[in-house]
């Protein structure tokens, strides 16, 4: 006799499982907030990003997706309204070809970073996306990304942090006080960076090359883990 087991669809939650017994259901990819979301369920999507238009004065519309499967490609979804009910649904667009990414983040571009620690921003055209762009004048292996509104971020294995504007691409270097940087995360209007003495330190938006110390007890930003 031979028994099989099969994972609800094969599909783990956004956290990668820790084994058998951690196999569930996509809660958050079912939620009303990711309406028609069953088009996520079953490519084998890790996670989704979302690229907003900042520069619509409805900037909480979601015009494009992107999900990263396990295997590394990535895939592009548009939102479309019903014209009869009014309802929204995903709808696959497209895989991004020529790119296997580990790790995806989304403002109104995209940027991945793929297997060889390199970082490829994707850009918004009239008909989709552009194809992948190599981003320059970064020395060395990346080993984590991330996006605020206006900027790419890009965390070195020699702990350099590296910023960009995907629409000029003036690679800087963020100057922090304290130089051993171990991880980053961003959120909309802000970087957060995490030092592997625990000391961490935020960069607002408006002035990123003066990282401030944060000085509270914990983490200020919950994605960072010590």
């Amino acid at each position: 006799f031979f028994f099989f087991f099969q994972a609800e669809d094969g599909i783990r939650d956004v956290e990668r499982s820790r084994g058998l017994g951690d196999v569930y259901k996509r809660q958050i990819l079912n939620s009303d907030s990711y309406c028609g979301s069953d088009c996520f369920r079953f490519q084998g999507i890790m996670n989704i990003r979302f690229s907003y238009d900042f520069s619509s004065p409805q900037s909480t519309i979601m015009p494009s997706a992107f999900g990263l499967t396990f295997g590394g490609h990535i895939l592009q979804y548009k939102l479309v309204v019903s014209k009869i009910d009014k309802t929204s649904q995903w709808q696959f667009v497209s895989k991004v070809e020529h790119l296997k990414a580990t790790q995806i983040e989304c403002s109104k571009s995209l940027c991945a970073l793929n297997f060889d620690g390199k970082v490829f921003d994707i850009l918004p055209i009239s008909t989709g996306f552009s194809n992948p762009l190599a981003v320059p004048n970064i020395e060395g292996e990346v080993k984590q990304i991330g996006c605020t509104q206006y900027h790419h971020f890009a965390l070195s294995k020699d702990n350099k942090v590296y910023y960009w504007n995907p629409d000029d691409y003036l690679i800087k270097t963020i100057s922090c006080p304290n130089k051993d940087i171990i991880q980053i995360a961003c959120e909309a209007h802000c970087t957060y960076l995490l030092c592997a003495n625990g000391e961490e330190y935020i960069v607002e938006e408006q002035d990123v090359l003066n990282p401030e110390k944060v000085e509270v007890s914990g983490n200020l930003c919950p994605e960072l883990s010590k």
